[in-house]
């Protein structure tokens, strides 16, 4: 009884002077803390290491007889299929009622206004931009292209545009 009469009163003392308690709160709070970062310190999460491959050894086991005979288990060693490949029974691959036949003659590949173009610096605040070495206002033609008009200048970037069509020119970057 004197045990439970002395954590009683140990516990009035503690709880009597509340800047106490508060101090004793926290450090109760990060020494349990600390010690769950010890737990998880001491036990890493278990991880799998694959062995050496398992020569195959000699079973023996008991006939139906009562002797005892000796077989050999053996192991794959590869997976019999291919789990990614495509089922061809599932999914052909060429339909033959609607089959299609391709022109065997490549269609022309079509060349791109800004091909040749780089843009060296652009300017945002005073809307210019530095195309092949030559500096471009909003609004001005590209010498190298005259079909091509600066219409935007952004960061890193220019739009341009030529018939309707915008076209966007990424500023080159540096080489050594």
């Amino acid at each position: 009884m004197k045990w439970k009469q002395w954590l009683m009163e140990t516990a009035a003392r503690v709880r009597a002077d509340r800047g106490r308690f508060g101090v004793l709160c926290v450090l109760g709070l990060i020494a349990l803390l600390l010690w769950a970062r010890i737990i998880v310190i001491a036990r890493p999460p278990r991880t799998a290491v694959a062995e050496p491959a398992v020569v195959a050894a000699p079973v023996q086991a008991p006939a139906s007889d009562g002797r005892t005979t000796a077989s050999t288990v053996s192991l794959v060693s590869s997976p019999p299929r291919n789990p990614f490949a495509v089922n061809e029974a599932d999914f052909p691959s060429a339909s033959t009622d609607n089959a299609i036949v391709a022109d065997p003659t490549p269609a022309p590949t079509p060349v791109s206004p800004l091909e040749g173009l780089t843009l060296d610096a652009v300017m945002p605040n005073a809307r210019l931009a530095m195309i092949n070495g030559t500096v471009v206002r909003i609004g001005g033609q590209v010498p190298s292209a005259e079909s091509l008009q600066l219409s935007e200048v952004r960061a890193r970037s220019v739009i341009l545009t030529a018939s309707g069509s915008r076209y966007e020119l990424l500023i080159a970057m540096p080489t050594r």
